[in-house]
């Protein structure tokens, strides 16, 4: 994973599948490793994963220290959240809500699935 060191990506969905707030075998928690070891700023949401959940996992399974790299990955609290700065998706969970923000993204950023 070269040329995103200081790239924003958003992380949509940490749930392991839709409807639930179970991490448990998440593909998100390799994907936010990879990620942060490439130098990325991550953006991460889920409609259903508490903060606190997502930051449990970051540290317990990523083995990275939140507090430390606060600066570098972010939880967003809500859908609204300003996606103008992101440079591009990953879309890990595909929950229905994602269908209207995905649309209104699509035009100008790099969304993978």
């Amino acid at each position: 994973m070269k040329d995103i060191k200081d790239k924003k990506i958003g992380i949509l969905g940490w749930a392991f599948k839709p409807n639930t707030n179970d991490s448990r075998e998440t593909p998100a928690i390799q994907i936010v490793k990879q990620l942060n070891n490439a130098g990325a700023n991550i953006h991460i949401y889920d409609p259903m994963v508490p903060k606190k959940k997502i930051i449990n996992d970051i540290e317990k399974y990523c083995g990275i220290n939140f507090k430390a790299t606060s600066a570098k990955i972010k939880i967003w609290e809500n859908p609204t959240e300003d996606f103008s700065q992101i440079d591009a998706f990953a879309v890990v969970t595909h929950w229905e809500e994602f269908n209207g923000l995905i649309n209104k993204i699509y035009s100008s950023k790099k969304i993978f699935s």
